[in-house]
């Protein structure tokens, strides 16, 4: 056992826990992007149900609402990337939010499947570096 091998350990724990962070960085997006769509489909559904003329706040940004009354509660504008907003009628931006609820839900499987492998390769690598730290003390 040498002290090279040791390094090379740490080294490969490092780089471990390192990309444990960064999956870690991706869940919490997931779920802020996950709370906001939940959040954007209850909404949907309120206004389905309450019918034209509906009053709500808006987000004016920077923690700043204002009060706004909804005239057409049939047609919305759905950011389709890059900048672009495609306008929909109620019952398509429902399904379109649904349907990104879904996919986020399927990246946070998939993540959190990733998550649990890396733990226990975080793990392994935990021991190894103690056995080796261990094999060199005596």
């Amino acid at each position: 056992m040498s002290e090279e091998e040791l390094r090379k350990a740490i080294t490969e724990l490092r780089s471990f826990e390192s990309l444990m962070e960064e999956l870690r960085s991706r869940y919490q997006l997931i779920l802020a992007s996950l709370n906001d769509l939940q959040v954007s489909k209850s909404t949907l559904e309120d206004i389905s149900k309450a019918g034209e003329g509906v009053e709500l706040f808006i987000d004016i940004g920077g923690g700043v609402y204002g009060k706004a009354l909804l005239k057409d509660t049939n047609r919305f504008l759905v950011n389709a990337g890059s900048g672009i907003l495609i306008e929909r009628n109620l019952e398509e931006t429902l399904k379109l939010v649904e349907k990104r609820i879904n996919d986020l839900n399927t990246a946070r499987g998939s993540l959190e499947s990733q998550m649990s492998t890396l733990q226990a390769k975080i793990e392994e690598s935990r021991g190894k570096v103690q056995a080796l730290y261990e094999k060199l003390r005596k």
